[in-house]
Protein backbone atom coordinates (compact mmCIF):
# COMPACT_ATOMS: atom_id res chain seq x y z
CA UNK A 1 0.00 0.00 0.00
CA UNK A 2 3.03 2.05 -0.26
CA UNK A 3 4.75 3.28 -3.46
CA UNK A 4 7.95 1.82 -4.16
CA UNK A 5 10.92 3.49 -6.06
CA UNK A 6 13.89 2.48 -7.37
CA UNK A 7 16.23 -0.02 -5.24
CA UNK A 8 13.49 -1.36 -3.06
CA UNK A 9 13.47 -4.78 -2.86
CA UNK A 10 10.97 -7.56 -2.47
CA UNK A 11 11.75 -10.69 -0.05
CA UNK A 12 10.03 -13.52 -0.37
CA UNK A 13 11.77 -16.57 2.01
CA UNK A 14 10.07 -19.94 3.29
CA UNK A 15 11.01 -21.58 -0.10
CA UNK A 16 13.06 -24.62 1.34
CA UNK A 17 14.29 -27.71 0.34
CA UNK A 18 14.59 -26.93 -3.34
CA UNK A 19 17.59 -28.31 -5.17
CA UNK A 20 18.43 -24.96 -7.04
CA UNK A 21 22.08 -24.13 -6.10
CA UNK A 22 22.38 -20.99 -7.44
CA UNK A 23 23.03 -17.18 -6.25
CA UNK A 24 20.25 -16.16 -8.90
CA UNK A 25 17.24 -16.68 -10.93
CA UNK A 26 15.60 -14.92 -13.66
CA UNK A 27 12.33 -12.95 -13.38
CA UNK A 28 9.60 -13.07 -16.25
CA UNK A 29 6.17 -12.44 -16.23
CA UNK A 30 3.58 -9.58 -16.82
CA UNK A 31 5.87 -6.76 -14.81
CA UNK A 32 9.26 -8.45 -14.69
CA UNK A 33 10.85 -5.31 -16.57
CA UNK A 34 9.41 -3.49 -13.81
CA UNK A 35 12.26 -5.55 -11.47
CA UNK A 36 15.90 -5.67 -11.64
CA UNK A 37 16.64 -8.82 -14.28
CA UNK A 38 17.89 -11.43 -12.22
CA UNK A 39 16.84 -12.04 -8.51
CA UNK A 40 19.41 -13.09 -6.03
CA UNK A 41 19.13 -16.52 -4.46
CA UNK A 42 19.98 -18.33 -1.13
CA UNK A 43 19.16 -22.18 -1.74
CA UNK A 44 19.79 -22.99 1.93
CA UNK A 45 18.05 -20.12 3.29
CA UNK A 46 14.85 -20.84 0.62
CA UNK A 47 14.70 -16.49 0.13
CA UNK A 48 14.87 -14.56 -3.19
CA UNK A 49 15.53 -10.91 -2.83
CA UNK A 50 13.71 -9.11 -6.19
CA UNK A 51 15.11 -5.69 -6.70
CA UNK A 52 12.82 -2.89 -7.87
CA UNK A 53 14.37 -0.43 -11.09
CA UNK A 54 11.33 0.87 -11.76
CA UNK A 55 8.35 2.38 -9.85
CA UNK A 56 5.80 0.67 -8.31
CA UNK A 57 2.62 2.52 -7.72
CA UNK A 58 0.67 2.16 -4.48
CA UNK A 59 -2.33 -0.69 -4.08
CA UNK A 60 -0.93 -1.61 -7.35
CA UNK A 61 -0.99 -5.39 -8.72
CA UNK A 62 2.26 -6.60 -9.98
CA UNK A 63 3.15 -10.39 -11.12
CA UNK A 64 6.29 -11.58 -12.11
CA UNK A 65 7.35 -15.59 -12.27
CA UNK A 66 10.54 -17.45 -11.10
CA UNK A 67 11.81 -20.94 -11.53
CA UNK A 68 12.59 -23.09 -8.67
CA UNK A 69 13.78 -27.07 -8.67
CA UNK A 70 11.67 -29.37 -6.32
CA UNK A 71 13.56 -31.63 -3.70
CA UNK A 72 13.48 -35.61 -4.69
CA UNK A 73 11.37 -36.62 -1.50
CA UNK A 74 7.80 -36.03 -1.17
CA UNK A 75 6.79 -33.32 0.97
CA UNK A 76 3.59 -30.73 1.86
CA UNK A 77 3.17 -26.86 1.25
CA UNK A 78 5.40 -24.96 2.29
CA UNK A 79 4.68 -21.69 4.48
CA UNK A 80 6.15 -18.61 2.44
CA UNK A 81 6.20 -15.03 3.27
CA UNK A 82 7.18 -11.86 1.94
CA UNK A 83 8.40 -8.50 2.99
CA UNK A 84 9.37 -5.12 1.52
CA UNK A 85 11.76 -3.23 1.99
CA UNK A 86 11.05 0.57 0.42
CA UNK A 87 13.99 2.94 -0.60
CA UNK A 88 14.62 5.97 1.02
CA UNK A 89 15.55 9.49 -0.77
CA UNK A 90 13.68 12.97 -1.37
CA UNK A 91 12.13 11.34 -4.50
CA UNK A 92 10.37 8.34 -2.09
CA UNK A 93 7.46 7.72 -0.85
CA UNK A 94 7.46 8.18 2.50
CA UNK A 95 11.39 10.10 1.98
CA UNK A 96 12.77 8.02 4.81
CA UNK A 97 11.67 4.25 3.27
CA UNK A 98 9.69 1.90 5.07
CA UNK A 99 9.89 -2.03 5.87
CA UNK A 100 6.13 -3.94 5.39
CA UNK A 101 5.98 -8.09 6.70
CA UNK A 102 6.48 -10.38 6.95
CA UNK A 103 3.07 -11.28 5.77
CA UNK A 104 2.35 -14.77 5.05
CA UNK A 105 1.91 -15.37 1.11
CA UNK A 106 -1.62 -17.01 0.09
CA UNK A 107 -1.40 -20.28 -1.73
CA UNK A 108 0.26 -23.59 -1.78
CA UNK A 109 3.83 -24.00 -3.43
CA UNK A 110 6.63 -26.53 -3.43
CA UNK A 111 4.10 -29.54 -2.58
CA UNK A 112 4.27 -32.71 -4.44
CA UNK A 113 3.51 -36.25 -3.61
CA UNK A 114 5.05 -38.38 -6.42
CA UNK A 115 8.86 -39.24 -6.20
CA UNK A 116 11.32 -38.78 -9.44
CA UNK A 117 11.12 -41.98 -11.66
CA UNK A 118 11.05 -43.43 -14.97
CA UNK A 119 7.45 -44.24 -16.04
CA UNK A 120 8.49 -46.29 -18.61
CA UNK A 121 12.16 -47.98 -19.00
CA UNK A 122 12.86 -50.19 -21.77
CA UNK A 123 15.71 -51.85 -23.30
CA UNK A 124 15.83 -53.47 -26.57
CA UNK A 125 18.32 -54.90 -29.12
CA UNK A 126 18.40 -55.23 -32.93
CA UNK A 127 19.69 -58.55 -33.53
CA UNK A 128 20.30 -62.09 -31.18
CA UNK A 129 23.16 -63.13 -33.19
CA UNK A 130 26.20 -64.23 -30.66
CA UNK A 131 29.56 -62.37 -31.27
CA UNK A 132 27.68 -59.70 -33.54
CA UNK A 133 27.38 -55.99 -33.18
CA UNK A 134 23.54 -55.14 -32.00
CA UNK A 135 22.07 -51.77 -31.90
CA UNK A 136 21.01 -51.70 -28.30
CA UNK A 137 17.89 -49.13 -27.90
CA UNK A 138 16.58 -47.37 -24.71
CA UNK A 139 13.08 -45.84 -23.99
CA UNK A 140 12.87 -43.95 -20.92
CA UNK A 141 9.73 -41.29 -20.25
CA UNK A 142 10.72 -39.52 -16.57
CA UNK A 143 8.25 -38.00 -14.43
CA UNK A 144 10.26 -35.51 -14.37
CA UNK A 145 12.45 -31.99 -16.21
CA UNK A 146 16.07 -33.27 -16.80
CA UNK A 147 17.51 -30.08 -18.16
CA UNK A 148 21.17 -28.26 -17.83
CA UNK A 149 19.93 -25.52 -16.14
CA UNK A 150 22.70 -22.65 -14.23
CA UNK A 151 25.60 -24.87 -16.26
CA UNK A 152 24.59 -28.25 -14.05
CA UNK A 153 24.26 -30.86 -16.51
CA UNK A 154 22.45 -33.67 -15.48
CA UNK A 155 23.58 -37.73 -16.25
CA UNK A 156 21.76 -40.67 -16.67
CA UNK A 157 23.64 -44.33 -16.08
CA UNK A 158 22.32 -47.46 -17.21
CA UNK A 159 24.44 -50.49 -15.28
CA UNK A 160 24.40 -54.01 -15.64
CA UNK A 161 25.53 -54.25 -19.50
CA UNK A 162 28.79 -56.26 -18.30
CA UNK A 163 27.94 -59.03 -20.88
CA UNK A 164 28.65 -56.95 -23.60
CA UNK A 165 32.05 -56.36 -25.41
CA UNK A 166 32.86 -52.32 -25.23
CA UNK A 167 36.01 -51.13 -24.73
CA UNK A 168 36.28 -48.50 -22.40
CA UNK A 169 36.10 -45.09 -22.82
CA UNK A 170 33.54 -42.55 -25.48
CA UNK A 171 30.57 -44.24 -26.92
CA UNK A 172 29.08 -42.81 -29.73
CA UNK A 173 25.58 -42.63 -28.78
CA UNK A 174 22.22 -41.82 -31.59
CA UNK A 175 18.76 -40.95 -31.05
CA UNK A 176 16.35 -37.89 -30.64
CA UNK A 177 18.99 -35.88 -29.28
CA UNK A 178 17.72 -36.29 -25.68
CA UNK A 179 20.95 -37.20 -24.56
CA UNK A 180 24.50 -36.43 -25.88
CA UNK A 181 27.74 -37.85 -25.02
CA UNK A 182 28.52 -41.49 -23.45
CA UNK A 183 31.07 -43.43 -21.71
CA UNK A 184 31.16 -47.01 -21.38
CA UNK A 185 32.16 -48.16 -17.60
CA UNK A 186 33.27 -44.42 -17.13
CA UNK A 187 32.05 -41.18 -16.86
CA UNK A 188 33.06 -38.07 -19.28
CA UNK A 189 34.75 -34.93 -17.71
CA UNK A 190 33.45 -32.92 -20.12
CA UNK A 191 30.88 -32.75 -23.28
CA UNK A 192 33.55 -33.45 -25.44
CA UNK A 193 34.55 -36.79 -23.31
CA UNK A 194 38.37 -36.31 -23.88
CA UNK A 195 39.33 -37.17 -20.93
CA UNK A 196 37.10 -39.37 -18.60
CA UNK A 197 36.72 -41.22 -15.07
CA UNK A 198 36.59 -44.89 -14.65
CA UNK A 199 33.48 -46.26 -13.49
CA UNK A 200 32.07 -50.46 -12.73
CA UNK A 201 32.24 -52.32 -16.41
CA UNK A 202 29.16 -52.47 -17.98
CA UNK A 203 28.42 -49.22 -16.85
CA UNK A 204 26.49 -46.90 -19.36
CA UNK A 205 27.16 -43.10 -18.52
CA UNK A 206 25.30 -40.27 -20.65
CA UNK A 207 25.19 -36.62 -20.91
CA UNK A 208 21.59 -35.44 -20.75
CA UNK A 209 20.49 -32.90 -23.09
CA UNK A 210 16.80 -32.33 -22.58
CA UNK A 211 14.69 -35.01 -21.30
CA UNK A 212 11.04 -33.88 -20.08
CA UNK A 213 8.16 -35.08 -17.97
CA UNK A 214 6.26 -37.68 -19.56
CA UNK A 215 7.82 -37.13 -23.47
CA UNK A 216 9.92 -40.37 -24.28
CA UNK A 217 13.11 -40.18 -25.03
CA UNK A 218 14.94 -42.76 -26.97
CA UNK A 219 18.28 -43.26 -27.89
CA UNK A 220 20.61 -45.92 -29.35
CA UNK A 221 24.31 -47.50 -29.04
CA UNK A 222 26.01 -50.37 -29.81
CA UNK A 223 27.68 -53.05 -28.55
CA UNK A 224 29.42 -56.63 -28.84
CA UNK A 225 26.81 -59.60 -28.25
CA UNK A 226 27.93 -61.95 -25.66
CA UNK A 227 28.95 -65.80 -26.89
CA UNK A 228 25.56 -66.86 -25.20
CA UNK A 229 22.13 -65.82 -23.75
CA UNK A 230 22.96 -63.39 -20.72
CA UNK A 231 20.12 -62.60 -17.96
CA UNK A 232 20.66 -58.49 -17.99
CA UNK A 233 19.10 -57.05 -14.93
CA UNK A 234 19.60 -53.97 -16.28
CA UNK A 235 19.06 -50.77 -13.93
CA UNK A 236 18.90 -46.91 -14.18
CA UNK A 237 19.77 -43.76 -12.03
CA UNK A 238 20.25 -40.25 -12.62
CA UNK A 239 22.40 -36.93 -11.16
CA UNK A 240 20.69 -34.20 -10.99
CA UNK A 241 22.00 -31.08 -9.27
CA UNK A 242 23.71 -33.06 -6.73
CA UNK A 243 20.74 -34.83 -6.03
CA UNK A 244 20.62 -38.39 -7.16
CA UNK A 245 17.98 -41.31 -7.04
CA UNK A 246 17.81 -44.91 -8.54
CA UNK A 247 14.60 -46.19 -9.84
CA UNK A 248 12.55 -48.82 -8.19
CA UNK A 249 12.35 -50.91 -10.65
CA UNK A 250 15.13 -52.31 -13.27
CA UNK A 251 15.09 -51.51 -16.98
CA UNK A 252 12.34 -53.93 -18.36
CA UNK A 253 13.55 -55.77 -21.46
CA UNK A 254 11.87 -56.00 -24.72
CA UNK A 255 10.08 -59.38 -24.93
CA UNK A 256 6.88 -58.33 -26.76
CA UNK A 257 8.64 -56.83 -29.86
CA UNK A 258 10.76 -58.59 -32.89
CA UNK A 259 14.20 -57.66 -32.80
CA UNK A 260 14.64 -54.49 -35.25
CA UNK A 261 17.81 -55.59 -37.26
CA UNK A 262 18.20 -58.25 -39.95
CA UNK A 263 16.86 -61.48 -39.04
CA UNK A 264 16.02 -64.71 -40.08
CA UNK A 265 12.37 -65.63 -39.20
CA UNK A 266 12.64 -63.35 -36.51
CA UNK A 267 10.43 -64.52 -33.26
CA UNK A 268 8.94 -62.36 -30.51
CA UNK A 269 11.22 -62.45 -27.33
CA UNK A 270 14.53 -62.25 -29.33
CA UNK A 271 14.20 -58.33 -28.72
CA UNK A 272 14.91 -58.83 -25.29
CA UNK A 273 18.79 -57.50 -24.40
CA UNK A 274 21.86 -60.32 -24.84
CA UNK A 275 18.99 -63.21 -25.59
CA UNK A 276 21.39 -65.21 -28.19
CA UNK A 277 20.00 -67.48 -30.58
CA UNK A 278 21.48 -71.55 -30.37
CA UNK A 279 23.15 -72.13 -33.85
CA UNK A 280 20.92 -74.09 -36.48
CA UNK A 281 20.31 -75.47 -39.32
CA UNK A 282 16.19 -74.95 -39.94
CA UNK A 283 17.49 -76.07 -43.82
CA UNK A 284 19.28 -79.46 -44.02
CA UNK A 285 19.35 -81.22 -47.52
CA UNK A 286 21.38 -83.67 -49.19
CA UNK A 287 20.59 -85.08 -52.51
CA UNK A 288 22.61 -87.13 -55.29
CA UNK A 289 23.09 -86.63 -59.03
CA UNK A 290 23.08 -90.15 -60.37
CA UNK A 291 21.65 -93.62 -58.62
CA UNK A 292 23.56 -95.76 -61.39
CA UNK A 293 26.34 -98.38 -60.53
CA UNK A 294 30.21 -97.43 -60.97
CA UNK A 295 28.76 -94.03 -62.17
CA UNK A 296 30.31 -90.20 -61.12
CA UNK A 297 27.69 -89.12 -58.31
CA UNK A 298 27.60 -85.58 -57.41
CA UNK A 299 26.39 -85.28 -53.47
CA UNK A 300 24.78 -81.76 -53.59
CA UNK A 301 23.76 -80.40 -49.45
CA UNK A 302 21.79 -77.35 -49.17
CA UNK A 303 22.30 -76.23 -45.02
CA UNK A 304 20.40 -72.77 -43.98
CA UNK A 305 21.64 -71.46 -40.56
CA UNK A 306 19.46 -69.48 -38.53
CA UNK A 307 22.77 -67.16 -37.40
CA UNK A 308 25.74 -65.72 -39.23
CA UNK A 309 28.29 -67.82 -39.35
CA UNK A 310 32.18 -66.83 -39.05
Amino acid sequence: NIELSPGSTVTIFGLTKTLLNASWIPLWGRHASLFVPNATWDMSAGQLVATVRGKLASNASVGVSFALVNGVASRGAESVFISIAAASGVNCCPAGGAKLGPVQASGSVLSFSDAPRFQFAVVGQSVPFAGEVSTVTVTLVPNFNLSPLYGVVPTVTISGLGAASVPTGPLAVMGSGSVGSGCWSCVCDSASCSTYSPLTVGTLTLRVVEMFAGQPAVFSFQVVNPQATSVAAVSISSTWNSASFTASDPITNDAIRLPSGVVFQPKVGEASLFTIRTLQFPVRTIQQSSPFPCDTNIICATLQANTPLP
